[in-house]
Parts: structure tokens; sequence; C-alpha cells
């Protein structure tokens, strides 16, 4: 066998058994962190590329994929198994309040609030990523683009090259 004998870090700490849920939340965090400081960074003056907008795409699906499906799906499997968070036990039982309330329904609270928190950090992300500042461009004229200057130098209003005699 050419296996590594890789020793699980978790288990020193008595957590293996939230061992997927700790990995993939900490890969959601690390993607928010490394999208949080993409928005710090202004726009490039050129147009993106169709490589740039499909590895964009591919991250935030995969981003999407972490935040919506892997952390809020292992949240329900660490407390129904390991935690042992069933319909069977309660939180608290009918009395001043109502109503019964179970552990399994709290597991679903969890769940949802998990929804909640990554709702307002993608759209907290996309507005910042919409609204950065567009970069100089290097070389960039500096003088009036008005139309004198487009017709001295044949540029159409814009900014293209103008073709026809006219």
């Amino acid at each position: 066998m050419l296996g590594l004998n890789v020793p699980n870090v978790l288990e020193w700490i008595g957590l293996e058994s939230a061992g997927r849920l700790i990995w993939s939340t900490l890969l959601l965090v690390g993607g928010c962190v490394v999208a949080y400081v993409l928005t710090t960074r202004p726009k490039s003056p050129e147009p993106v590329t169709w490589a740039q907008a499909v590895l964009g795409a591919v991250a935030v699906y995969a981003l999407m994929i972490l935040a919506y499906g892997t952390v809020p799906h292992e949240w329900l499997n660490y407390a129904s198994s390991r935690m042992n968070w069933g319909e069977d036990t309660f939180f608290f039982r009918q009395g001043v309040i109502p109503f019964d309330m179970n552990r399994r329904a709290g597991a679903d609270i969890g769940a949802t609030i998990i929804y909640a928190v990554f709702l307002v950090v993608q759209v907290w992300l996309s507005v910042r990523w919409q609204k950065r500042p567009v970069a100089e461009a290097a070389g960039a004229p500096s003088e009036d683009t008005g139309p004198s200057v487009r017709k001295a130098r044949r540029i159409s209003m814009f900014g293209r090259p103008v073709t026809t005699r006219g």
C-alpha cells in the first residue's frame, strides 16, 4: 500500500465526528474571505475575458454549494447523530410556554440560521463586487475628449476608432 498515514488532528481534540462539518465550514469561510479581499481591489479597465468569467462563476457556484448544501447538511447530520437531537428529546416542555420544542426542531432552526447568515453574506459580497471603483488604465490620456478632440483623433463618441470618412 502506498497510502500516507496522516494523523487526524480533530481526533486529538475530540471532534473527529464533526470533521466534515468543520472542514466544510472552514472552506466556506476561507472562500468568503478570499471573495472579500477580491472586492477591495478595483475593477480592471479592460473587459472581462471568457476564462475569467467562467472561473468566477465556478468559484461562486462552489461557495453556494458549500453555503446552501454542504454546511447545513453536515450540521443536521452532526446534530441528529452525534448530539442526539431527535424528536424524542426536548429543549423545553409545555408549561409556561404553551408548546413543546423538541431538539430536532432546534437543529432545523440552526440550519435556517445558517441559510439566513449566508444569504446576507452573499448579497453583501455581491453588492461590494458591483460597487468596486474602476482602476485607471495605464497610459490613458488625461486630456479632454470633447467633440473636437474626438474628430482630430478620429474616435467615435463610444471610444472606438472611426473607419469611414465623413
